[in-house]
């Protein structure tokens, strides 16, 4: 499983995209709960996806590339 950064809200999923440092978007997605954790802060909304369907959520959200364990700033904690 991956552990995306996301909100849900009644049974809709929003990924939520990064700017990379290139100007396109950024899909983060971690291997482990607690790198998400680490990485996102504690109150950061995630859902699970199967490994093997990151890729294609990328692609259905408009993500030019996936980040795996990517720390984000910790202005961009929750």
């Amino acid at each position: 499983m991956a552990y995306v950064p996301a909100t849900v809200v009644a049974e809709d999923v929003a990924f939520e995209l990064r700017r990379t440092a290139e100007g396109g978007l950024a899909l983060p997605a971690y291997s482990t709960l607690d790198d998400l954790v680490r990485c996102c802060g504690p109150r950061q909304r995630w859902v699970s996806v199967r490994t093997e369907g990151v890729a294609e959520c990328a692609r259905a959200c408009g993500a030019d590339v996936v980040l795996w364990d990517v720390a984000l700033p910790e202005e961009a904690f929750r």
